[in-house]
């Protein structure tokens, strides 16, 4: 919810795919502006009736690896222009979405790691320039 959110936020136009009735009615609920589509998001059908033919962007956000790689696929297959980013933990999984022509691969664990060591690196320069003025 929170990408649907930030996106929301931003007034970007959102379809969100999903078999979870219950999910989709919250989503309904909480973001008015957010259009949903029940069914399986890694079918083409769904996929279709949510309009991936003339979006621009999809973003395959799924728990399942296998799944967002199928999305990304069916996605590449049905609309060829249309941006693909998908989640995957699997690092062989995500080299596997990126050979098949999605755009971008986002590793929550990656994304942690990267975050955590520019914090680290920012914590220890700025400790560095402070014993360089006290020295």
């Amino acid at each position: 919810n929170a990408l649907i959110e930030r996106l929301a936020r931003k007034r970007v136009a959102v379809v969100v795919v999903d078999t979870d009735t219950k999910r989709l009615e919250e989503i309904r609920t909480r973001f008015r502006r957010v259009l949903t589509v029940e069914g399986s998001p890694t079918s083409e059908l769904s996929l279709a009736n949510a309009g991936v033919l003339e979006a621009k962007t999809v973003i395959a956000a799924t728990s399942s690896d296998v799944d967002n790689l199928l999305i990304g696929i069916t996605c590449r297959d049905i609309g060829p222009d249309v941006q693909v980013y998908a989640l995957s933990i699997d690092p062989v999984l995500g080299n596997r979405m990126r050979k098949v022509g999605i755009q971008e691969v986002v590793n929550p664990a990656e994304l942690i790691s990267d975050h955590v060591a520019a914090l680290v690196f920012n914590m220890s320069t700025k400790e560095e320039a402070v014993a360089d003025i006290t020295a």
